[in-house]
Order: C-alpha cells, then sequence, then structure tokens
C-alpha cells in the first residue's frame, strides 16, 4: 500500500482501517490520527455465528451430563455426578485464582478420583467403577475444554459484536436444550425426554449453572480483572481474527491520536514514539511481548490522570510523553530510558531510582519532583527544564519531616537545575616532563577515582613529544571540579612516586627512554616505541599485539604494535597510523542491514532497519566491498612500517597469536581476520582487547575432570537442548546445567567451592546484547556478576563461551571483570550455526595449542555452510587480556 496514499485517504474515513493488515511495512511516521480499527462486516457476522455456535455447545454439554444424572446405569449416574463437582470446582477456583490454578485443581480431582476408583475395584471387583472413571476422565476433557472455548470466544466475540453475541450465545443455548430433547433421536435426547418435566429441570439448571459460570467470568475478564490474564490473552487473541494488523510493522513515530484500535495485532511491533494521545480501545489490543501490555503504560500514554496514583517499576522506555500531565505520580523505579518527556508536567511526582539515560526533559516541569538516586547521563536532555526546587529522598528522615529540599531554602534561579544535575563532560591534561612512572600513574588513578565516586575518569590519549615529555588527556565525566580532580592526581602521583622511589628509582633513570612497565602500562610502551631504533630480532615472534590507543573508524587511528618471542622478550616495536575510513564503516552497516534481513530466525528482539528489497547477488557484492575495503585500508601508507615489522619478525609456519587491543566497536565488528596477511600466515590466530582491562591473574587448577558450568537461558525458539547433549557425551567433562536459572541460583553456582574450567551461556541476549536473559522474568548484565566471575577465575575457569546474538558488549562487561578469555558473536546468529560452532570449537579445544587457535578452526570449518548460512564464519570472536603475555 503506498503510504502517501493512505495517509490522505485516512482523513477522510474513519473506517480505512477497518480488516486491514499492514504486516511487516515500514510506517515511520504514518498518521492515523482519528482512524477506526475493527472488522470487515462479514467478520462480524463470523463472530456472531461463533457465539451462536457456542451456545450450542454449552446446551449440549448440559444434556450429556443431564442424561449421565438420568440414566439408569450406575456408572453413568457415578459420571453425572463426578461430572457436577467438576463443574463447581471449576467455577469457584476459577473465579478465585484463576484459570491455571483451575485446570489443574479439577485435574487432581480427577486423578484422586480415578486413584480411589482403582483401589475399590481391585478391592472389590466392581465394574461400574472402572468404567466410570474412564467416562469421567472424557466428561472431564469436554466440560474443561468446552468451558474454557466458550468464555474465551464469548469474551472474543463481546469485543467484536458487542452486547449482540450474548443474545446470540443464549439463543444457541435455548435452541439446543429446549428442542433436542423433544425432537432429537440419540440417546441423550431419549433419555431426557423420557424423564419428563424432571429431566427438562434438571437440564435447564445445568445450562444456567454453565452460562452462570461463561457469563460470569466472561463479565470479570472484561472488567480488566488482573487474575484472569489467561484468558484476557484468548479472548484478544479471538477478537484479532479479521481485525486490523500491525504484526511486525515499524510504526516508530507514528500518530494514533484518538484512534479506535480495540482488537489490533502490534505484535513484534516496533512502537518507538508513537503518539497514543486520545487513542481507545488500547487495553483490549493484542501487543504480544510489548511494554504497552502493562495497561498502566496505556493508562499514562492515553490519558491525564488524576494525581496521586501508583505506577512504579513501570516501563516507559522510548515511549513519547511529550506534554504529558504526570503531576504527583509515583514513578519510582520506572524506566524513562530514551523517552521523550519534552513540555511534560513532572511537578511533585516522584521519580525515585528511575532511568532516565538518554529521556529529552526539554521544558519539562519538575518542580517538588523527588529526584533520590535517578540516573541520568550525558545524552539526557535538561535543557530549558522549569524547576523552582527538588526533594533528594522520597521518605522524610527518622523523626523529621526532612525531605532534602534542594536548594535548602529559596527558589533556583534560571539555568541553575540545569548546571547542577546535568552530568558535566570535561578534559583534564596531565603534563610529565621527566618521563612517567606507569605504576605511580595507575596506583594515583586508582586514589583519584575512590576520591571522587561520582565522576568517571576513562583515559582518553596520550602524546609524547620527545625527551620523556608525555601529556596524557583523561575525560573527566561527573559532577566534581577539574581543578580539584587535577589537583588530587598530581599529589597522588608524586606521593607514589615517593612511596616507589626505594624500590626502583635507579632502574627508572636507567631506563628512562625505554618506559619500563611492559604489561599494565601499555600507553608508556607507546612512548617508549617511538624513541627506540629499529632493531633487528634474533629470535621468532610468537606473539604480537597490535594497539589503537585512541581515534575512531571515521577521523582514523594511531597504531602502535608489539612482538614477542615466546620467553616473553620483546622483540620489536613499530609505529604507525591508519586514515580514517567512513566509506567502509558505511559499507559494513550495509552487508550489516542486508544480513539481519536474510535471517527471519533471530528472536532476540533486535531493532534494525529491515531490509525487505535485496538480492543475494547484492549481498554478496555488499560482502566483497567490505573484504576490499578493509584490506586496502589496511593497505595504506601509514600501516606499512607495521606490515613489514610484522613480516620481517615472524615466520609463516609459525604458530602465532596476534591480538587487536582497542575500544572502538564499529573495528571490532569488522571481519579483520580477511586482512590478506593472514593467507600469507595461516597459523595466526586473531584475537581481540580492550585499552582498559582489570587484569586478575589466573588460576591453573588441577582436575582429573574438566568442570563446565552451562547454563541455558530464556531460549524460545532455540533448540539448546542440542548444546546440552554435546557437553554431557564429552569424556572426561563433568557438566552441571542450569536451566532458566534465577540470578541468584547462577550467582551460587559461581561461587562453588570445586570451580570450573568453562561457563558457556545459550540462549538469546537482550537489549542488542547488554544483557542475557537467564528466565521469563530475569535478564542480567556481567556486570552484575562481577564478585562471582572474580571468584570462578580464582578457581581456575579459564574460558567463557556466550553462544548467544551481539556479544560485543558482553566481551567489555566481562573484561571489565575479569581477564579470562571469552567467545562472542559480532552479529545476530542462527541456531544451526550457533550448534555447529559451538561442536567445532569444542572440538579443537582437544587438538589446538591455544584457545585463540581453537576458535579460529572452528570459524574456519563454519564456511561449510555458508552455502545456506552466507558470510557466517565472520561472526565468532574471542577476547583475551593482552596483559596475560
Amino acid at each position: 500500500m503506498n503510504l502517501n496514499a493512505f495517509s490522505r485517504s485516512a482523513e477522510k474515513s474513519l473506517q480505512d482501517l477497518k480488516g486491514q493488515s499492514f504486516a511487516h511495512q515500514a510506517l515511520q511516521g504514518t498518521n492515523f490520527s482519528g482512524c477506526y480499527g475493527g472488522v470487515l462486516p462479514h467478520w462480524r457476522l463470523f463472530s456472531g455465528l461463533l457465539a451462536h455456535v457456542t451456545g450450542h455447545l454449552i446446551g449440549f454439554i448440559a444434556a450429556l451430563v443431564s442424561y449421565f444424572l438420568l440414566s439408569e446405569n450406575f456408572s453413568n449416574q457415578l459420571t453425572g455426578i463426578g461430572s457436577c463437582a467438576i463443574l463447581v470446582i471449576l467455577w469457584l477456583v476459577l473465579w478465585k485464582r484463576g484459570l491455571g490454578r483451575a485446570i489443574a485443581t479439577v485435574t487432581g480431582a480427577v486423578v484422586l478420583y480415578g486413584v480411589l476408583a482403582g483401589i475399590i475395584a481391585v478391592a472389590f471387583s466392581p465394574a461400574q467403577v472402572s468404567e466410570s472413571t474412564l467416562l469421567l476422565v472424557s466428561a472431564f476433557t469436554l466440560i474443561v475444554g468446552g468451558t474454557i472455548w466458550a468464555i474465551s470466544s464469548l469474551i472474543g466475540t463481546q469485543l467484536v459484536v458487542g452486547r449482540a453475541s450474548v443474545l446470540l450465545f443464549a439463543l444457541g443455548i435455548i435452541l439446543n436444550v429446549l428442542l433436542v430433547p423433544r425432537f432429537g433421536q440419540s440417546p441423550i435426547a431419549t433419555t431426557i425426554a423420557q424423564a419428563g418435566n424432571t429431566g427438562l429441570a434438571i437440564t435447564i439448571s445445568l445450562v444456567l449453572a454453565l452460562s452462570l459460570i461463561c457469563g460470569h467470568i466472561s463479565k470479570t475478564v472484561l472488567s480488566d480483572s488482573s487474575q484472569h490474564q489467561i484468558l484476557r490473552r484468548l479472548g484478544i487473541a479471538w477478537s484479532t481474527l479479521g481485525n486490523t494488523s500491525f504484526y511486525r510493522a515499524n510504526l516508530t513515530t507514528a500518530n494514533f491520536a484518538g484512534t479506535h484500535l480495540a482488537g489490533t495485532d502490534f505484535r513484534q511491533a516496533t512502537l518507538k514514539y508513537v503518539n497514543w494521545r486520545g487513542a481507545t480501545g488500547l487495553r483490549w489490543a493484542r501487543w504480544g511481548e510489548s511494554q504497552l501490555a502493562d495497561a498502566r503504560v496505556v493508562e499514562l500514554l492515553t490519558q491525564n490522570l488524576g494525581h496521586w496514583r501508583e505506577y512504579c517499576s513501570v516501563d516507559l522506555s522510548f515511549t513519547d510523553l511529550a506534554g504529558a500531565d504526570l503531576c504527583k505520580l509515583n514513578l519510582a523505579q520506572a524506566n524513562l530510558t530514551g523517552a521523550n518527556l519534552r513540555g511534560a508536567n513532572l511537578e511533585g511526582t516522584t521519580l525515585t531510582n528511575v532511568t532516565a539515560i538518554g529521556a529529552d526533559l526539554t521544558e519539562a516541569r519538575l518542580t517538588g519532583a523527588c529526584l533520590q538516586n535517578w540516573s541520568i547521563d550525558a545524552s539526557t536532555q535538561l535543557d530549558r527544564v522549569d524547576c523552582r526546587y527538588v526533594y533528594l529522598r522520597e521518605h522524610p528522615k527518622p523523626g523529621t519531616d526532612d525531605c532534602d529540599r534542594k536548594p535548602a531554602t529559596g527558589e533556583f534561579e534560571p539555568g541553575d537545575f540545569v548546571r547542577l544535575y546535568q552530568t558535566v563532560v570535561d578534559t583534564v591534561e596531565l603534563i610529565f616532563r621527566d618521563g612517567i612512572d606507569w605504576k605511580a600513574f595507575h596506583a594515583s588513578l586508582e586514589k583519584a577515582r575512590q576520591a571522587n565516586p561520582a565522576t568517571d575518569l576513562v583515559m582518553q590519549s596520550i602524546e609524547t613529544k620527545g625527551d620523556g615529555y608525555v601529556v596524557i588527556k583523561l575525560k573527566v565525566e561527573g559532577p566534581d571540579s577539574k581543578a580539584d580532580i587535577h589537583q588530587t592526581l598530581t599529589q597522588q602521583y608524586e606521593a607514589q612516586l615517593k612511596a616507589l622511589e626505594g624500590s626502583y628509582r635507579q632502574a627508572l633513570e636507567s631506563q628512562l627512554n625505554k618506559y619500563q612497565e611492559q604489561t599494565q602500562a601499555i600507553l608508556q610502551i607507546q612512548a617508549q616505541l617511538a624513541q627506540q631504533p629499529r632493531q633487528v630480532p634474533e629470535n621468532i615472534g610468537q606473539s604480537v599485539i597490535i594497539t589503537f590507543p585512541h581515534g575512531s573508524l571515521s577521523e582514523g587511528f594511531t597504531v602502535f604494535v608489539q612482538v614477542w618471542s615466546a620467553a616473553q622478550t620483546l622483540l620489536r616495536t613499530q609505529v604507525g597510523s591508519l586514515p580514517g575510513n567512513p566509506k567502509l564503516l558505511v559499507a559494513y552497516q550495509r552487508w550489516q542491514q542486508l544480513y539481519q534481513a536474510q535471517q527471519p530466525f533471530f528472536y532476540d528482539g533486535m531493532e534494525c532497519n529491515t531490509v525487505t528489497n535485496f538480492s543475494r547477488v547484492e549481498f554478496n557484492q555488499t560482502a566483497d566491498s567490505v573484504l576490499q575495503g578493509i584490506n586496502t585500508w589496511l593497505n595504506s601508507p601509514g600501516f606499512q612500517p607495521i606490515d613489514q615489522c610484522l613480516r620481517s619478525a615472524l615466520e609463516p609456519a609459525q604458530a602465532i597469536t596476534m591480538t587487536w587491543q582497542m575500544d572502538d566497536m564499529a573495528l571490532q565488528q569488522l571481519p579483520l581476520h580477511s586482512w590478506h596477511f593472514f593467507d600469507d600466515y595461516p597459523k595466526a590466530a586473531l584475537t581481540y582487547s580492550f585499552l582498559n582491562t582489570r587484569h586478575i591473574p589466573t588460576v591453573k587448577v588441577q582436575r582429573q575432570h574438566k568442570r563446565v558450568l552451562l547454563v541455558l537461558g530464556m531460549a524460545d525458539g532455540l533448540d539448546v537442548e542440542a548444546d546440552k547433549t554435546l557437553w554431557q557425551s564429552l569424556p572426561s567433562v563433568t557438566v552441571r546445567c542450569l536451566v532458566r536459572p534465577t540470578v541468584q541460583k547462577l550467582n551460587e553456582a559461581l561461587w562453588e567451592a570445586e570451580g570450573w574450567d568453562i561457563f558457556c551461556f545459550s540462549g538469546h541476549s537482550a537489549f542488542q546484547g547488554d544483557r542475557i536473559w537467564l528466565n521469563e522474568k530475569e535478564f542480567l548484565s556481567l556486570d552484575d556478576l562481577k564478585y562471582a566471575l572474580r571468584q570462578a577465575t580464582q578457581q581456575g575457569l579459564s574460558l567463557s563461551i556466550f553462544n548467544c546474538c551481539q556479544g560485543l558488549k558482553l566481551a567489555q562487561q566481562f573484561t571489565n571483570a575479569i581477564s579470562t578469555g571469552i567467545t562472542v558473536m559480532r552479529e545476530p546468529v542462527p541456531d544451526q550455526i550457533a550448534q555447529q560452532f559451538l561442536r567445532y570449537l569444542v572440538e579443537n579445544l582437544n587438538t589446538q595449542t591455544t584457545t585463540a587457535h581453537a576458535v579460529k578452526a572452528a570459524r574456519e570449518q563454519l564456511q561449510g555452510l555458508e552455502l545456506d548460512f552466507p558470510w557466517t564464519s565472520w561472526l565468532p570472536a574471542i577476547f583475551e587480556d593482552a596483559n596475560e603475555i
């Protein structure tokens, strides 16, 4: 459908959305305001017919139970009594506890009856008891299944047809009950008719009971009772038949103001920044796992609510609340990440522990709001916020009414609030004229971080001017004064120098132009590289570290290389550079879009620009342009000294580990293993490392059997059982498998005293690779397991495998905690590829000399599957700590 034409026609008629399907369409910014969703007339007729047929079903169930009660056969009578008991139990438990508990209770009652009947049958051998058990099981299936069908269809048809569905339902019951006993020829009709008025009375009583159950429960569900969510979803699913559908559509910034959308299908649709103001029927739309499945979110997005209402922990991330009246609401622990709150009224609102990273609060009103422990960063927009005062405590201090008002007296002047609460981002420059002691500098930096916990100090760049003149730039992000931080760092550095003077002052003076501290002071090595003359190595290089201390793919990099021998001797160093290459970045992003579009089986909720019109030829051409761009870029003049240094110091037949050390994620995503250098050095394995890592020495633990901790997280649509079978089939390996564990159980497992050699997670990642899904309710980042992972490392953990999608951010979190190896996937990964990679990796861990070479072999083996899954051999990557060399 032409979207422009649709937008024009939608303004002319309120019927344009009825019965229409916009599944998988890109509808960003489309104006649907004032339109009316719903079903076409023939679907309304179908719903009415469904309600009528459901009435016949209820009448038949009542007639069947009546037949059992009126039958002269003892086993039938027992079945009738049991069926009545099922009806009573079903109604009471369904009314009070919901569908799940009702089915469980009735099933338990039938099982108990079956056990007792079996005991009686064995002890006294009455055939009627055994026969009645079989009949009751059949009746149980019909009664429970038919009742659930009737309730859910009655809910769905009422949403489509309205009150008319109740009348059609009743008409079906009347026709079935009054006409069948009189004119039917079946044993059921004959038995009821022979009983005369008694049979009719029993049948009508049962019909009334069943109708009361269906009517009462459906009315409860339609009143939005929280205990009937399963029935609610079933009813909504009924109502979506033939209704308006936006399944998997991209509705970013679309406008649904004033639109009626009951029964509309929004499952898996992209709903960022949609305008829902004044929209009706949203609580009866089909949302799937969307945040709008929470009725509280719908209320906040569609209505101007009263004051003092509770909305704790509500998820409002990436929603459009511009101009919304949220005055004096309790939004404690709410997720406001990326929310549009421009001009919103938040006066007196409780914002305790909210996450507002990336939120736009431009011109919002915050006077009297409680900002206790709220989370913001530099991306949070606070321009022109209207705020006279705020509170930093939700509840008064004990014995007082003090909620920590800011300012304590008076009001903020214009701009004071922004200056006080907007995250400060700035730079501190440190100048060292006589060289730098990197151990002392590292210790002083840690002291400064401890002294300023509210401020993040991040190494930004280092420059060597010659003659020992070094300039270090630190990015300062936080409220503390630059001058105070500079003074603290300078004083701490001088103090650390004095503390270390007795131990290695003499060594520092003799090695002033070489800059010692080779493992923890990579930046110091960079300064050394610029001064040392080129030497011809005497030994064969085995390990290489290529460092990108600062820069970006768009602006270019300064590059430093170190070549190490097997004896951990530094053989060669070289300095080079790479120019900016935005074309390569654009080429990879285009390949990334085509790769994601041709893989319809990704389930990790990733957000991407879906491409629907592409060919396999275009996909391959885009991949070729990425490969050509990488090799052209690495052949640039500034990088040639590094290439020559490597070729002169390394032997092609030697097993080599090459570590690329950088923080730029765009560079980490590139398939750098396709560099032509690796064709000439086929035994060179590529690993990655981050610049600022926390080095924790690994502990080698000798065990009779390798111990593997396998975690199977959320895996809808994935065959993680194959991973479990693989691990359990290995000889001399002890495997413990946690299936969808809680955070607490996973944490306790990592802390076990016996320790682990390998940690493997299989399942879905979340939030575009920021988290891993453990179970239906819990996901976590690896920062949340920091202490458990460190403990596991001290007990022998040497390798972690994350067999899930988009793991680069997980790798960064992991290396912030510990320094052992971790394998991840750069992009979303098909389930079949994830299974095969894990199998290849496990096999190669037993045959290759290093983990890096095992990953290299496993990645290269994936090429055999690329006919069906093109370019997936680009995905695996391993991160290791360069300090381990």
